[in-house]
């Protein structure tokens, strides 16, 4: 009894005893080795270091590596195996006298340093002169990579050997940090094949942050020549950059051939934001990577976001910006970046081309609400849909700065379509505006809605379908094409001041509704609407003969000198082009005739139509009726009788003509003459390129020209006798316009 009471006396002060034992061998655990030998191995040495911290059973717990090898200048260790570190451990770098640690492979050895332990810290190292990799983070996870320069040599400006096949390389390992958010803490990548590469099912969770890839540390290009950020194979939910406000976690990723790239359908959910790729670390001068965003099949992933900071800039670029490519499932987001622009978003830095989907099927997502792209800049297309369907372009600026009072115009279009099914704006709308070329070309594909969008000041068609300029309606609306060529409304000419609604009429397929869009616009200069202000859309349905009337009621009355356009949009989504303008709000209009005679044998009345508008400048528009005309035999008896580009044109100016004092056309008539007043002027426009060498843009125009005269023939053919010797003509000269498109030779071809 006696002893137990003793031992039950000195429990306590045997558990103080333990406690204290044991807090001194916790401290005991954490071990620093110091490399003195530059040698591959022995004591001393970085391989020897890893070894006895790798030792668990001797020296349990997380340990440091520092280094003090004696010399002056940044040592270096030439390895003769690859290194690995299967415990925790800090190894740092920094500690040398010189501030780094150089470690090499001569060109031979596989790998450099692998950790596989996890939670392990590498920092202030130099690696270069290895097959597959630098640093390898592979297995445990929750590393970190900071202040080293892979690839390249000490002073981060000259390329060392041949290309590693990967930097670092996260090699299923879930985690890890490479670079970080404080200054300093990036490294430099650049020299390999590629500067970072995150792969396989296990690595998720991967943050790449603050770290120059692609150029040396005086700005200079010294690429990696696949990828300067590879993310394949399955890896998930990297990071890579940051929202910091301060760009702290940015990285410059630039001068690759590639700058970043997402591979196969596994690789998910991955982000890329808050970087300069393509540009110098300033985001104002071009580092091109080839293709600055590289997303092929994977899915899921964004580049950019709607928080502040989180935009990318994709500029300078010699190839695609973003280049989406062959993704069939789920889909992107690429929202709030500036692709093209200078990184203040007001001068162009441009890239060949800005966004592109390619051979994609699943809903891409270019922009949304409060997460618009600026794709401004760049040499060819703002956004290029290519062979892809169900895509979507919301919420962006295309051609102009971020607040739009800047042009920054894109080399050709601002968007350009070749698929079916495409929504651009629809209740988000884009500002479309100052594109060298059309604001919207449909190249090919039907169902491609263009609704609720800012276009205007564009150089070509504000909406063009099948890129042949303007295209005339045509009866029911029976042609095929780009959305169908879908026909576009035609409002009533004059509108007065104050007007509370908008007239018009729809003349298309029978019996179908469509959607009639109506926009004011500041400006027409040469006819060829555009649609600057949407105010609003009515339905209405066609009758039996494809016609239908409308008129659009107005919130607001309409203020004086405002232009007017309209769309029509069929249930399959395929929207039209714009309409000719109206002359402007409040204009009137006076006509003066004049008796004219013009050969062969045609008595006309000349009209001038003079349109004052307030506070717009008085315009006067030459026309005419004609009061008589004969058509000679033949045609065309002073025009010349061959197959060339002056018979073709004077013959077309008779026909215009004579279809012009042709009585009973009725309602016809004017459609009849837009036709053939229009293929008279794109006989003129061939032969004009013609002159220029180019055969191939004349053949076309040719091809434009006797389409519409035929669809001038179809309208005449059921008309009246008189009709019938117009409609004759017209299928002569379509004829006499193929055998010209065929045989054509132009200057120089």
């Amino acid at each position: 009894m006696r002893g137990n009471r003793v031992h039950r006396r000195l429990l306590p002060a045997f558990s103080l005893v333990v406690a204290v034992v044991a807090g001194v061998c916790s401290l005991a655990q954490a071990k620093t080795f110091t490399v003195t030998s530059s040698a591959d191995s022995g004591p001393g040495t970085l391989r020897d270091a890893l070894s006895q911290a790798n030792d668990e059973t001797t020296n349990p717990g997380p340990d440091t590596i520092a280094f003090a090898i004696p010399g002056t200048g940044v040592p270096n260790i030439a390895l003769a195996t690859p290194l690995s570190a299967t415990s925790i451990v800090t190894i740092n770098g920094a500690t040398q006298a010189a501030g780094a640690v150089e470690i090499s492979g001569g060109g031979t050895v596989d790998g450099g340093l692998l950790l596989s332990g996890g939670s392990s810290t590498v920092s202030g190292l130099v690696l270069n002169g290895f097959v597959s990799y630098g640093i390898q983070l592979a297995t445990a996870g929750g590393n970190t990579v900071t202040g080293c320069i892979v690839g390249l040599d000490p002073t981060g400006t000259v390329k060392v050997g041949a290309d590693m096949l990967r930097g670092i390389w996260v090699n299923g390992s879930p985690g890890n940090t490479i670079g970080g958010t404080t200054k300093g803490a990036g490294n430099v990548l650049s020299g390999n094949a590629n500067g970072v590469a995150i792969e396989n099912a296990g690595s998720t969770g991967n943050k790449v942050q603050g770290n120059v890839i692609g150029l040396g540390t005086d700005g200079s290009v010294i690429q990696n020549s696949k990828s300067g950020v590879r993310i394949a194979l399955g890896a998930t939910s990297t990071v890579v950059g940051s929202t910091s406000p301060n760009g702290s976690g940015r990285n410059v990723i630039s001068g690759n051939i590639i700058g970043v790239s997402m591979q196969d359908a596994a690789s998910q959910s991955n982000t890329v934001e808050g970087n300069y790729i393509g540009t110098d670390a300033t985001g104002t001068e071009a580092r091109p990577n080839g293709t600055g965003i590289l997303i092929s099949v994977a899915n899921k992933n964004t580049i950019g976001g709607q928080s502040t900071g989180s935009g990318n800039v994709v500029s300078g670029n010699t190839g695609v910006g973003i280049d989406v490519q062959g993704v069939t499932v789920s889909g992107n987001k690429i929202y709030g970046n500036l692709v093209g622009t200078t990184a203040a978003g007001t001068a162009p830095l441009p890239n060949a081309s800005g966004i592109r989907l390619r051979n994609c099927t699943a809903a891409n997502h270019v922009g949304t609400s409060g997460g618009g792209n600026v794709i401004s800049g760049n040499t060819g297309n703002g956004v290029n849909i290519n062979l892809s369907n169900g895509q979507f372009v919301q919420g962006n600026v295309i051609g102009t700065s971020r607040d739009g009072s800047t042009a920054i115009p894109n080399g050709l279009n601002g968007v350009q379509i070749a698929g079916n099914g495409t929504l651009i704006g629809g209740g988000v709308s884009n500002l479309i505006a100052s594109n060298t070329q059309s604001g919207v070309l449909i190249k090919s594909g039907v169902g491609n809605t263009i609704t609720g969008n800012d276009i205007h000041g564009n150089g070509g068609r504000g909406i063009d379908l099948g890129g042949n300029g303007f295209l005339p309606n045509d009866p029911l609306d029976a042609d095929t094409g780009a959305n169908d060529l879908q026909n576009f409304p035609d409002l009533t000419p004059l509108v007065p001041v104050s007007a509370t609604s908008i007239p018009g009429t729809v003349d298309s397929t029978p019996t179908t509704t469509f959607t009639v869009e109506v926009f004011s616009n500041a400006a027409c200069p040469d006819g060829n609407g555009q649609g600057e202000t949407s105010l609003g859309t009515a339905t209405v349905t066609t009758d039996a003969s494809g016609h239908a009337s409308f008129s659009l009621p107005l919130t607001n009355p309409l203020a004086a000198g405002l232009f007017l356009t309209a769309t029509a949009t069929a249930p399959d989504g395929s929207t039209s082009e714009f309409s000719l303008c109206t002359a402007s709000v409040g204009a009137t209009v006076t006509t003066t005739t004049t008796p004219t005679t013009r050969p062969p044998h045609t008595t006309t009345t000349a009209t001038a139509t003079t349109t004052t508008s307030p506070g717009q400048p008085t315009t006067t528009v030459p026309g005419g009726t004609i009061t008589s005309t004969t058509v000679p035999p033949g045609g065309t008896g002073s025009c010349p009788s061959d197959t060339s580009f002056t018979s073709l044109e004077c013959r077309l100016d008779v026909l215009v003509d004579a279809t012009r004092a042709a009585p009973d056309l009725g309602r016809v008539s004017a459609r009849v003459l837009k036709q053939l007043a229009h293929a008279a002027s794109v006989t003129r426009d061939a032969d004009a390129v013609c002159s220029q060498g180019k055969l191939r843009p004349a053949r076309a125009r040719l091809k434009r020209a006797r389409r519409l005269v035929t669809i001038a023939k179809g309208l005449l053919a059921p008309r009246c006798p008189d009709a019938s010797a117009l409609a004759d003509e017209a299928g002569t000269i379509g004829d006499d316009l193929r055998t010209l498109r065929l045989q054509v030779r132009c200057a120089g071809s």
